[in-house]
């Protein structure tokens, strides 16, 4: 994901980005180097989450440190919580797959290698990205 994310920004202007890798160093624990990150960089105004254990840890630095609403965040893997802070406007939004259905086009894969001695090498799966506008339509239809 991330070497989409550097093939798709490219050398696009007035934006910068860097890679925080936050299971390193084990002697400083994740939630200390995303929050010592951004109060090193008061620049940051957004963050994109590549797994669900991080949206909730950059979530919580940006509202332990106040800087919700100055702190834009794109949230990965659709949970209560990360609805929740959908909802309240805390995360600007979430990158959403559906794991079942993965599991799925999987498992149909298997057979059709033990049936016909071939399947497909790359299984596709829709990405969704949820906003707090597409949430409220889809809790509206409930």
């Amino acid at each position: 994901m991330v070497a989409s994310f550097t093939e798709s920004l490219g050398k696009t202007a007035n934006v910068r980005w860097n890679l925080l890798e936050t299971g390193r160093d084990k002697n400083i624990s994740p939630d200390e180097i995303i929050r010592q990150t951004f109060i090193k960089k008061p620049e940051i105004n957004m963050v994109i989450c590549l797994s669900l254990e991080d949206t909730l840890r950059v979530t919580q630095s940006v509202i332990d440190l106040s800087k919700t609403g100055q702190i834009k965040i794109i949230g990965f893997h659709e949970s209560a919580k990360t609805l929740e802070y959908l909802s309240k406007g805390i995360l600007s939004a979430i990158i959403s797959f559906e794991p079942e259905e993965i599991g799925k086009r999987a498992m149909k894969e298997i057979f059709d290698y033990k049936q016909h001695g071939y399947a497909n090498g790359y299984i596709v799966n829709d990405i969704n990205v949820i906003t707090k506008e597409t949430l409220s339509r889809r809790e509206h239809l409930k």
